[in-house]
């Protein structure tokens, strides 16, 4: 708690936690990167979803209709795989790039471990918005609500738990969420 101080903004006062902060924009530019490569990744899924869904409307041979939907799911699993590797790619790196960032930024071990639950929590975040967008395209409206209710409850319950209980480590409220 002594790293804790409270800001106002617009005169309604919030907890600022330097310790999290400092490692937040690290974790925003590695989303980005992510969010660059998950564009490519959904872009072929999308032609793949036009395409099985052609010929479904248009009463296509079965044939072709099982091969299209063979061809989307070989391509969500490809996709699947290739953002795993490279979420786990990123993450590992800036896991194991931790202790020069804590010397490059003067950051206490403490701070260090709230960056590395940070990244984790950016990964696993990562993967949430990946089934969130597949849940969609398949029109799964219901599951892909409760999905994201889930996140918003727990990621609200951590964060309080955080603010009022305290965790030993910023960041790990958004991990466990």
């Amino acid at each position: 708690r002594r790293h804790t101080r409270y800001i106002s903004v617009t005169g309604v006062q919030t907890c600022a936690l330097p310790i999290y902060n400092l490692s937040l924009p690290l974790v925003q530019k590695i989303r980005q990167v992510i969010v660059a490569f998950f564009a490519l990744v959904e872009t072929g899924f999308y032609l793949r979803f036009r395409r099985f869904y052609w010929f479904v409307q248009h009463h296509g041979k079965l044939a072709e209709i099982e091969r299209a939907h063979s061809e989307l799911m070989a391509d969500a699993g490809r996709g699947a795989r290739m953002l795993l590797a490279l979420h786990l790619a990123l993450a590992a790196a800036a896991v194991l790039l931790s202790p020069f960032f804590v010397d490059a930024l003067t950051l206490t071990p403490r701070e260090a471990v709230g960056f590395r639950f940070a990244v984790i929590g950016g990964v696993a975040h990562g993967f949430l918005i990946y089934a969130l967008i597949f849940l969609s395209y398949f029109d799964l409206r219901k599951r892909a609500l409760h999905l994201a209710t889930t996140f918003l409850v727990l990621n609200a319950t951590f964060g309080m738990m955080n603010v009022f209980v305290g965790f030993p480590v910023p960041g790990a409220g958004y991990f466990l969420a």
